[in-house]
This record gives structure tokens, C-alpha cells and sequence, in this order.
């Protein structure tokens, strides 16, 4: 991704894609959104776990005010891809 002189100081965040893997010792399935993050002409990119982005919102929400709400969190696994867009 090429960044222009006018957007380097612009903060651009995007997830553009999920992928399924499988985690530690107990072979747990889990999700991982990819975030990429563009500031001052520089890309990074990371991934987390839908819990992570939870964990976020509730420590912003002691900081900022009109924190997004997150999609709700469910009993059971999001597994299909049509849920996981959503929660994109």
C-alpha cells in the first residue's frame, strides 16, 4: 500500500480479512481478525482475537467517551463465515 504526502499523517485502521487456526497443546480452534494500521506512510500488520477487541472497548470506555459498541459476545463459538463478516 503506497501512502501519499497527504496521507501520512492520517491514521488509517482497516480489517480486511479473518483466518481460522487452531491453538495451543489442546488444538482449541480460534479466530484471528487482521488489522492493518497505515500512520505516517508506515503499514503494520497484526492480528487479534475477537476477545482482545472486547477487552479494548471496556478499558477505552474509562477514557473516552462514544467507545463503538462491539458485536455481542455469544454462549457458543462463531464459526461460520457469515457470523466472523459480521464481527469483521
Amino acid at each position: 500500500m503506497k501512502a501519499s504526502a497527504e496521507t501520512n499523517s492520517c491514521l488509517c485502521i482497516e480489517i480486511p480479512r479473518f483466518e481460522k487456526d487452531i491453538e495451543g497443546e489442546d488444538k482449541t480452534k480460534a479466530t484471528h481478525f487482521i488489522i492493518e494500521i497505515v500512520f505516517g506512510g508506515t503499514l503494520w500488520t497484526i492480528s487479534r482475537r475477537f476477545t482482545e477487541f472486547f477487552d479494548l472497548k471496556e478499558a477505552l470506555k474509562s477514557k473516552i467517551e462514544n467507545v463503538p459498541d462491539c458485536p455481542k459476545k455469544t454462549i457458543f463459538s462463531v464459526t461460520t463465515n457469515s457470523q466472523l463478516e459480521k464481527r469483521r
